[in-house]
This record gives C-alpha cells, sequence and structure tokens, in this order.
C-alpha cells in the first residue's frame, strides 16, 4: 500500500469534498517508517504521533498503488506531477522502483520519450539517486533541512558539511534536477539559512522552504513555528536571491544574524517594492507545479507559503510582515 495526501485524494476522485486549494502535483509517501531519528518528523525512529500516516501536518490515507495509477490516469492533465515521498529505508527504495514501473506500465512514463507526468523523489538516501533517474525520474528532491551545524547534529545526526558536499556532488552529476529543502524554525539565524541558499542556487539546485510545524509525538512537539515576520523576511531573501536580482553579499544583517537591509545595484533601486507586490515571492517554492497545500498551515490560520497568487490584500500583508522594508 501507499499513502495518498488527503488533497491528492480529492485530486485523483477518492474523496469527494470542497477544497480551497489544489494541486496539479498528487503527493504520495512510500515506506512503513524512517531509518533515522529526525526530531522534528512523525515518521522518525522513535517519534510516537497521536495518528498514524502522518508527515509534517498532513494525513496520508492507504491505498493500492494500481488504484492510484488509475486515478492519476483517470485525472488526465491536472496531474502534471508525482511527488513521491520516501521514507529512509531501503524497502521504501524498492517499494519506489516498483511504482516506477507501474507508472511505466500504465504509459504514465516512458523513459527516453515525453513522460505524461513528472516525477520527484524526495529522499534521504542519495546512493539511489542514479537508480531513481534510469527508472524515470526528472527531479530528485534531498532534505538539508537544517542551515546550522551544531542544531543539525543535535537534530538530525551527522554532519551538515558531509551532507552538504553529498548534495553538491549530487547536483554536478545532475544539473539542474536537484531540489533542496530547508526548515525554518529548527534554531538556524537568517543569514545561515541564506547563505547556504545561496550556495544551492549558485550550483543550479532548486531551494525548497518549509515552515517548521510542531507534530504531537516528536522530540519537537512543544517548540513554537517561526516567528512570521522571520519567515517572511527569508522568503524575500531567497526569492531574490533564486531570480538573480541580488546575492547574498547585497544583504544586510545585524549581529544577531536578522535581516536588516536589502543593498540593490543602482541600476535595481525602486524595482524592489513593484516586484514584491507581484506576490511571488511568499507562495510556495520548490519544483515545478508544486504548491503544498496546507503542509506547514491550517485553513483560516496563518499563511507561512501561500499555495496560490496572493491577493492584494494577502500581500500587501506579507511586504508589511517583512518589517524591514523601512530601513
Amino acid at each position: 500500500m501507499i499513502r495518498v495526501s488527503a488533497g491528492t485524494e480529492i485530486l485523483l476522485g477518492f474523496r469527494h469534498i470542497r477544497a480551497d486549494a489544489l494541486s496539479a502535483t498528487a503527493y504520495l509517501m512510500i515506506g512503513e517508517k524512517c531509518s533515522r531519528a529526525c526530531a522534528f518528523c512523525p515518521q522518525a525512529v522513535g517519534a510516537t504521533p497521536r495518528r498514524t500516516g502522518l508527515l509534517s501536518r498532513v494525513v496520508w490515507a492507504e491505498h493500492a498503488p494500481g488504484d492510484i495509477v488509475l486515478g492519476i490516469a483517470r485525472a488526465g492533465t491536472k496531474v502534471k506531477r508525482i511527488c513521491l515521498q520516501c521514507l529512509g529505508s531501503e524497502a521504501a527504495m524498492e517499494e519506489a522502483l516498483t511504482f516506477l514501473q507501474l507508472l511505466r506500465q500504465g504509459g504514465l512514463l516512458a523513459p527516453g520519450d515525453t513522460p505524461r507526468v513528472s516525477v520527484s523523489m524526495n529522499t534521504t538516501m542519495v546512493s539511489h539517486c542514479e537508480e531513481f533517474f534510469q527508472s524515470g525520474a526528472d527531479r530528485i528532491g534531498l532534505p538539508i533541512d537544517v542551515a546550522d551545524e551544531a542544531t543539525f547534529r543535535q537534530l538530525k545526526g551527522g554532519s551538515l558539511g558531509e551532507e552538504v558536499a553529498r548534495v553538491l556532488e549530487t547536483a554536478r552529476k545532475w544539473p539542474g534536477r536537484i531540489t533542496v529543502h530547508f526548515i525554518v524554525g529548527l534554531g538556524e539565524t537568517e543569514r545561515e539559512i541564506l547563505e547556504l541558499a545561496q550556495l544551492m542556487i549558485d550550483e543550479r539546485i532548486t531551494v525548497a522552504l518549509f515552515s517548521f510545524t510542531p507534530i504531537p509525538g516528536t522530540r519537537m512537539e512543544e517548540r513554537e513555528p517561526p516567528a512570521l515576520p522571520s519567515y517572511r523576511r527569508i522568503q524575500l531573501g531567497l526569492y531574490l536571491i533564486s531570480h538573480g536580482l541580488i546575492s547574498i553579499r547585497g544583504m544586510s544583517f545585524n549581529a544577531s544574524g536578522q535581516l536588516t537591509g536589502i543593498n540593490l545595484p543602482e541600476g535595481l533601486r525602486g524595482r524592489l517594492l513593484p516586484v514584491l507586490y507581484k506576490g511571488k515571492a511568499f507562495m510556495t517554492t520548490g519544483c515545478p507545479d508544486c504548491n503544498r497545500p496546507y503542509y506547514n498551515e491550517r485553513p483560516g490560520g496563518t499563511m507561512y507559503n501561500y499555495p496560490w497568487p496572493p491577493t492584494w490584500e494577502e500581500t500587501v500583508k506579507a511586504v508589511m510582515e517583512c518589517q524591514i522594508l523601512g530601513g
């Protein structure tokens, strides 16, 4: 069995309820339990969530692989991408490769041709990247998550420096086909996460930004989500870096690592506010066609990542929340 996010159940016709935000990506989770012990994850070794089948705050229901393939086929052009969340175990890797084979047999994925859908694989196991690409995946997501060395060791185990080196080696082997994930609110400074994002973007790596979400049953269940102004500043900085408008060298930070100023080149001065008021800086980042509706948010609650183009009122609010534009 493969787990399917609640929003994807609606997209594939497995559930018939109203949703105010859908995605063109079908989100699937493969594997029973991760072999890693990340402090923030309900699928980690040692985690005891109140509900099974959680990843972040999303509930994932079990469905047969064949039914999922049929659902994707029936959905037609509504599904542009499949995102496979592969838990960190060898069993999950084998299940993922088997599912890719089912997609090929169903005519949805044909390596060497133009596939009907694109596939992203999210995995902690870099050693399997070549198998995934050869089996038809077009992108692989690697969750760095933590941008500070000491915090990385504490929350994930191992070395951030070694993890970054593995990611860079992989990205140089498959340029333009790697996405990395950062979770804001784990203890990093704004400067640390933007400096690491700059390194990734310089290597043609796509950066996906998440907000920390406390989940009962994890080691970090008592920690609060990040302060919204801090998250907005990181969104702003990431947008400017990823769109080539400025580098980390053009940003000012205080002694606490907080972003305090944007020093645009003379030719770009006066363009910052018009760029921001388009609202795209505050939308979900990641692979093409991925908007992850309510992955970090509750409907009606604080929107960290907008899964839709924000309205004028939402955009103005987000710009004001940055709290640096008067500096």
